[in-house]
């Protein structure tokens, strides 16, 4: 029994580009439907032309293989058209309407055959790719930078800021996006995400960034300063009016004793509440054992780490919750951050780095059940990228889970056909004789053949 009724054989990544498409296909994926035993393509098409009602129909070349990439006997290669698609009124479709393919194929290539806008103009695959260069990922901008980068990007109306995953890299034939698109030289917004290829220039190199940030930092430290007089204003006003008081008389000593600590203390309650919670740490500290000052330096800090959650700030709150533990439910939410942490690197597909933070929190909700899915799916990843002994290995980690003993067989069945294929007959037949035969029965006879061709 399967949990979920599909499930993802195939990643499909676009590597080459025809510059001269009018549309292209930004990615995909090969799925198998558990409950029907049919197999589904899932694309996303994208209309790279501004006036996207333009385009009445597109025909699709699509070739089936198996997990091996071989040929399939009887299937051969067909074109999918898709009809009157000026009517879907969109500039992007396909991932949520499945193309169905023939239930034995397990590993698809595919590329644009045909084209055909409203007015009859057609559009023809030449072969004319080109392979673009790798870009530089955000993600490798400390994170002050990238939050400065997140600050830029707040203008951008109508744009979706996800889509900004590389910096941008000019060619001597093309300039690629921050989307990964590549683009004619000429072309002044990119044709995949309409970012402006001047804005992204100036914007998206670490130089500008720095600039940027130092000229925040710059403004934070003026409000800081403006702070910092203010309060030795009050101070002074403070220290006058004590000053009054103790001319009064005798009693001046206990209002100067405990007026200007009272004041104090609720002028770092007034920090606090407007979140300028460094600030009001440092007023705290500086009250010393006055009331119950040293708690609201953990309250400050308590506030500081839920403050951050919201922005994926999960190790800097983590940090900062470990030093408070014994506060309020700092434990508990450690524990809390750590599984949001799991489960937002497990939607990122980043399953290593899941599996490390649940097996930190394994008794916390369902973080044991997310650990087997996490393997699971490196394993099925390693396996799809041909790396069948490392899959193997990998499988074993949750060969009660799911498909995983199936998959392990699988892995080992094809390892061993690779094997043969290079001519290893002795450890074809060392790795087929792990193989379960009930599963792949031609493992038996792949390992007569092995046998065989070592007594010619």
């Amino acid at each position: 029994m399967y949990n979920n009724r599909y499930q993802r054989i195939q990643d499909i990544v676009i590597t080459t580009f025809s510059m001269d498409c009018p549309i292209e296909i930004e990615k995909g994926a090969l799925l198998l439907d558990h409950k029907t035993g049919s197999v589904l393509l899932q694309l996303r098409i994208n209309i790279l032309i501004s006036h996207y009602l333009d385009i009445s129909a597109i025909s699709l070349n699509i070739e089936g293989f198996d997990e091996a990439f071989e040929k399939i006997e009887g299937i051969e290669p067909f074109t999918h058209t898709i009809h009157e698609v000026n009517l879907l009124n969109v500039s992007s479709f396909g991932d949520k309407k499945p193309i169905k393919i023939n239930s034995k194929v397990r590993r698809v290539k595919i590329h644009i055959e045909k084209v055909i806008t409203g007015s009859g103009n057609t559009w023809k695959y030449s072969g004319n790719e080109i392979k673009c260069q790798s870009q530089n990922k955000i993600s490798t901008l400390n994170g002050d930078l990238a939050k400065q980068l997140t600050n830029e990007c707040d203008h951008l109306l109508n744009k979706d800021p996800k889509r900004i995953e590389f910096f941008p890299l000019q060619t001597d034939d093309y300039w690629l996006c921050s989307c990964g698109r590549p683009n004619k030289k000429d072309l002044q917004k990119c044709c995949r995400c309409g970012l402006s290829k001047n804005w992204q220039f100036t914007t998206i190199n670490e130089e500008y960034l720095q600039k940027k940030l130092d000229e925040h930092n710059e403004k934070i430290r003026i409000k800081e300063e403006r702070i910092l007089t203010q309060k030795r204003k009050q101070r002074k006003i403070i220290f006058s009016i004590c000053l009054s008081v103790i001319i009064l008389g005798s009693i001046s000593f206990l209002v100067i004793k405990f007026l200007l600590p009272f004041l104090n203390y609720n002028y770092a309650l007034q920090l606090l509440n407007n979140k300028q919670f460094d600030e009001s740490i440092a007023e705290f500290k500086d009250l010393g054992d006055y009331g119950n000052s040293k708690e609201m330096i953990n309250e400050a800090n308590y506030r500081i780490a839920i403050d951050i959650i919201p922005s994926n700030q999960y190790d800097e709150a983590i940090v900062i919750l470990k030093g408070i533990d014994s506060y309020k439910n700092s434990k508990d939410l450690i524990k809390e951050i750590t599984y949001m942490k799991g489960v937002d690197l497990f939607s990122k597909r980043k399953f290593v780095k899941a599996i490390d933070e649940f097996n930190t929190i394994n008794d916390y909700k369902n973080s044991k059940d997310l650990i087997l899915e996490s393997q699971y799916n490196v394993a099925v990843d390693i396996l799809s990228m041909n790396l069948y002994e490392e899959a193997i290995n990998q499988f074993d980690k949750c060969i009660n889970y799911k498909d995983s003993s199936t998959l392990k067989n699988r892995a080992y069945f094809s390892w061993g056909i690779e094997k043969i294929n290079n001519k290893n007959w002795s450890e074809a037949i060392r790795i087929l004789a792990n193989v379960d035969k009930s599963l792949f029965p031609d493992a038996q006879k792949y390992m007569d053949y092995a046998n065989e061709s070592m007594l010619r």
